[in-house]
Formats: structure tokens, C-alpha cells, sequence
């Protein structure tokens, strides 16, 4: 296998990318840009306000595209399809959204009703056969079996696994947990 470099884009998700950001995004010379979980959303999660404003996050997302030239795992949007809610993870690539991930283990958002996702859950871009976690999903026995049963190359978590609360050890175990898959 070829050697994948990824870049993880830690930001304030409720802030646009300020020029210096986009400067160093554009010297990336990564294959993936991983945004963080709910970026860009500027409304509070649980609101429907979120909802609505779609086209416009997406268009942020889209942005990004033009200046970063690897695949964009693109944080996470609520959108609505077909009268659902999911929470929904873009895959973007030369300004186009190639694929949607919507979580298949949705985590409760104030009174919205997020649906578990039944989107595709692997995806090969750039020769790279992958999948995408959102939330805890990354805590999830059974789908992280499924995601191992089918020989994934890359594993990519679009929330943190680590918070400023959390102690060393934890964060230690959580590495271990995720090696074995």
C-alpha cells in the first residue's frame, strides 16, 4: 500500500477559515482534510435552523474544494431526505460532493428526530478504500465489526477522540481500541 497522508483540521467550528487557515491548507500536500464534526455549522446543532441553512454549509464546504486539492471528509450537516433527518458527512473532491456518509449510530440532538443512517458506509477515492465514523460510532462494537469485516484500508473519525477533560490513559486506550480494528 502507498503511503496516505492526512491532514485534520482543528478549528472553532462556528468560525469561518481565516486567510492564514486557507494559506496552510493550500500548501497541504495531503491525499484527506479531515474538518471537524459539525463545521461549518453556525446555528446550534438542535436547532431546525440548521437545517435550513444546508446550501449554504455545503457551500462553504465546496469552498475549501477550490483551494485544497485532496478529498475533503467534510465535518457533519444535518440535512433532510425524503422527509429524514440525518446527520450527514460529505465527501468532496474537486468542488463536487462525491458521496454522503450519513451516521449509521446518531446521537440525540435536543427534540430532533436524527434517523440512522442506511448510506453506503465504505468508499474508494484516490486508489484508498475507506469509511468514516461520526460521533460514537467510534464506541459502536458492532459497527466497528461490520466496517472491519470489510477490510477497510483507512479508518477516518470525524470527532474527537480526546477532550480536554479527558486524562492521558483514557485517551491511551481509546489508540489501543481503535488499532485492533
Amino acid at each position: 500500500m502507498n503511503i496516505i497522508k492526512i491532514t485534520v483540521f482543528q478549528k472553532n467550528i462556528n468560525t469561518d477559515i481565516s486567510r492564514d487557515q486557507k494559506q496552510k491548507l493550500i500548501s497541504q500536500k495531503s491525499d484527506f482534510l479531515i474538518l471537524p464534526r459539525f463545521f461549518p455549522t453556525i446555528a446550534k446543532v438542535s436547532e431546525k435552523s440548521s437545517i435550513h441553512n444546508y446550501k449554504i454549509y455545503v457551500d462553504k464546504l465546496l469552498e475549501i474544494s477550490e483551494y485544497y486539492k485532496g478529498i475533503i471528509i467534510g465535518g457533519t450537516i444535518l440535512r433532510e431526505v425524503n422527509g429524514k433527518l440525518y446527520e450527514s458527512c460529505p465527501i468532496i473532491q474537486d468542488i463536487n460532493v462525491i458521496d454522503w456518509y450519513d451516521a449509521r449510530v446518531p446521537e440525540k440532538m435536543g427534540d430532533l428526530p436524527v434517523t440512522p443512517g442506511e448510506s453506503e458506509s465504505i468508499f474508494i477515492l484516490g486508489g484508498v478504500r475507506f469509511a468514516i465514523l461520526i460521533g460514537n460510532e467510534s464506541k459502536n462494537e458492532n459497527y466497528l465489526s461490520h466496517i472491519h469485516s470489510e477490510k477497510v484500508n483507512l479508518l477516518l473519525n470525524s470527532a474527537s477522540i480526546y477532550n480536554s477533560d479527558s486524562k492521558p490513559s483514557e485517551y491511551l486506550k481509546d489508540l489501543d481500541l481503535y488499532s485492533e480494528y
